[in-house]
């Protein structure tokens, strides 16, 4: 019998019962007109309490394990400890059922959530190596160009400059010119290979910091697209350094968002904030462009303005980003880490307290 039927039934029986036991009492152990209409209604009201007593607790008997099932969720709220049910018995056979289920379905999602926690370390791990392996692999192109292609550019570069001062006389003046235009050409592949070569991994990370490689690539920046670029650095000593993994991410979505002006922001001016806010860093980009529609971190479009990888190491460090357009116009992006941060399985050193205000301009020296 369904569970409906069960309680109201019961509850039928023990007001039919209480009336009954009312009448019952009044017409067999009293004397006729020796009750009195107060006495009446008291017996009554009596024999109310007691069929209202046992209907309580006939339904605390009957809904006694979703009762159990609620104090095991509050316990897991509270403490988050696993959700256990009574074992024993009691209560509607119906209500019961109902209970073990949703303990059931409430373990199994625990259990599935614990292997999807897993996956996501795993996942995050695996994230780590080889945003790892890139920035190697970058470094080593980086400092390949920069050595061995960049060097040979250059001789290449002297050595036509000198064949072309050693071709006197007007009948080699059309070698003359054919050598200086090979000579421009290198000029302008060592400039592409300089450039490629600050994209990848510029080496004054690596031996200035983070604050001299975001002023160098502004300057590069600027002279290769005529944007105006200001940089700001408040809290942040110009020589400190932090971990490893700080300097680069901070880098990489300054190089991300500059990259992103360029290229579709369609501005004249951007500015770049690095400031330090209690035990976070933070760098800020603003630029004057077209702007970009709201997006947070965790919603960030894997198809547009690479700002999944910014995400991605936002997540990486424990990190927040956020990117937007501003009330005045053009688009803002602003991105913070904890000044401590460091990755899974990878040690950074903590920076130490930098206290000055330091304003400066990428163009400055």
């Amino acid at each position: 019998m369904p569970i409906f039927w069960r309680i109201f039934l019961t509850n039928l029986v023990c007001v039919m019962g209480g009336g009954w036991l009312a009448t019952e009492i009044t017409t067999r152990f009293l004397q006729p007109g020796a009750i009195t209409t107060a006495m009446h209604l008291t017996l009554i009201g009596f024999a109310l309490a007691v069929s209202a007593l046992v209907t309580w607790r006939g339904i605390e008997y009957t809904f006694r394990p979703l009762r159990d099932l609620r104090v095991a969720i509050d316990r897991f709220r509270s403490n988050g400890a696993d959700m256990v049910l009574p074992s024993g018995a009691g209560g509607d056979p119906d209500t019961r059922a109902v209970a073990r289920a949703v303990g059931d379905l409430w373990t199994a999602l625990s259990q599935a959530n614990a292997r999807v926690a897993e996956q996501n370390d795993r996942l995050r791990v695996l994230a780590t190596e080889v945003i790892a392996a890139q920035e190697a692999e970058r470094q080593r192109i980086s400092r390949e160009l920069h050595d061995e292609a960049g060097q040979a550019l250059t001789a290449l570069i002297i050595g036509l400059e000198r064949g072309e001062n050693e071709m006197r006389g007007d009948h080699l003046a059309d070698a003359r010119a054919n050598v200086r235009r090979l000579r421009d050409m290198a000029i302008a592949t060592l400039d592409e290979i300089r450039n490629l070569a600050i994209d990848l991994r510029p080496s004054v990370l690596d031996d200035l910091g983070l604050v001299a490689a975001i002023r160098s690539y502004a300057r590069a920046v600027m002279a290769r697209s005529g944007l105006a670029i200001e940089f700001v650095v408040v809290g942040v000593d110009e020589s400190e350094r932090f971990g490893v993994d700080i300097e680069i991410a901070l880098f990489r979505v300054v190089q991300e968002a500059l990259t992103n002006v360029v290229k579709h922001a369609a501005a004249t001016g951007v500015t770049i904030r690095l400031a330090r806010d209690a035990d976070r860093l933070v760098a800020l980009v603003e630029d004057d462009g077209r702007g970009i529609a709201p997006v947070e971190g965790d919603r960030a479009d894997t198809r547009r303005l690479g700002l999944f990888g910014i995400a991605e190491r936002a997540y990486l460090l424990n990190g927040e980003f956020e990117i937007g357009p501003r009330a005045v116009g053009g688009t803002r992006l602003r991105f913070s880490i904890p000044a401590d941060a460091h990755r899974d399985g990878v040690s950074v050193k903590t920076a130490h307290n930098g206290s000055e205000r330091v304003l400066a301009s990428a163009s400055s020296k």
